[in-house]
């Protein structure tokens, strides 16, 4: 399961980074200062993601906290920029957040399987 978080958390950051790059350089090109902003947010959101990813290997609820600062960040800049591809990352964060809570938990319960089963 944290194999397929990581993936999904990874595939998450490329898309995202990519967004971030191509926004930003489209608001360079035409001097638009907000276009240059919403890319470097989104930018923010792809290296929470990223940590999160990496981070879920290790402890789930650092990884969980790198998802939920994600998921903040997105609906901040989301209301701040009224961007509705931002919601989208929102969507996104919010589902690999569960599914780290969701990683806890079935650990949890194998955990007590095996410590049951062997008593």
């Amino acid at each position: 399961m944290r194999i397929l978080i990581c993936l999904a958390a990874a595939l998450v950051t490329i898309y995202t980074g990519i967004s971030a790059i191509e926004v930003a350089e489209v608001g360079v090109a035409n001097q638009i200062p907000q276009l240059e902003a919403a890319g470097a947010a989104e930018c923010i959101i792809s290296i929470l993601t990223l940590c999160g990813a990496v981070i879920v290997f290790w402890k789930w609820w650092v990884s969980l906290i790198c998802f939920s600062m994600a998921m903040a960040w997105s609906v901040f800049i989301g209301i701040v920029y009224l961007d509705d591809t931002i919601w989208i990352w929102f969507g996104a964060c919010t589902v690999l957040a569960l599914a780290s809570v969701w990683l806890r938990v079935r650990q949890k319960r194998i955990k007590l399987k095996w410590m049951t089963k062997s008593v």
